[in-house]
């Protein structure tokens, strides 16, 4: 749901703001991002086929960092491959949004360290524990550092794709969404 619900609420807006505005030049592009492009099944049975690999990803305004449930600290396996997608995007001033337990990748890569943070309430011990530099906000559901957002939960990230939504396509496609 971390991957799918963004890209839902992305679509939507993107149908909203046609029928609002037929002229509008503003057009949403969804694409799904992973290692390699082989499908991957999701413990709801959902099978995702990504779009690109991460070697190949194009440009994008905002990107969104699902969660890792179990055993979050599984991806300091993979903080490499995408460290420089990461650190280019920001780079870029893309958008960053870790979702929940994400928010561990963007720690083990440094990019937290002095900064507020939050991530999913069941890991936050853990979280403190491994990334003592980082300024853990317990209570929070959402933090922003610049271009770099945490949310704690899969509903955390629907509001925060609305209010970026406002952000970039205005009050009237936010609100409809």
């Amino acid at each position: 749901s971390s991957v799918t619900l963004p890209l839902e609420i992305w679509m939507a807006a993107g149908q909203v703001q046609q029928g609002l505005n037929r002229e509008s030049k503003i057009q949403v592009h969804t694409n799904t991002v992973a290692i390699n492009t082989q499908p991957i099944k999701l413990n709801a049975g959902i099978t995702i086929t990504p779009d690109y690999c991460i070697n190949t990803a194009p440009k994008a305004d905002i990107w969104i960092l699902p969660a890792q449930w179990r055993n979050p600290l599984k991806l300091r396996q993979v903080r490499r491959r995408f460290a420089s997608l990461i650190t280019n995007a920001l780079d870029q001033q893309s958008i960053v949004c870790s979702v929940g337990t994400a928010s561990f990748l963007l720690a083990d890569l440094g990019l937290l360290a002095g900064k507020p943070a939050t991530t999913h309430w069941a890991y936050s011990d853990l979280f403190q524990a491994h990334y003592p530099k980082v300024n853990l906000k317990r209570r929070h559901l959402i933090t922003q550092s610049q271009n770099l957002y945490c949310v704690g939960s899969v509903n955390s990230i629907a509001d925060l794709m609305v209010h970026l939504i406002e952000t970039k396509m205005g009050i009237a496609v936010a609100q409809a969404v």
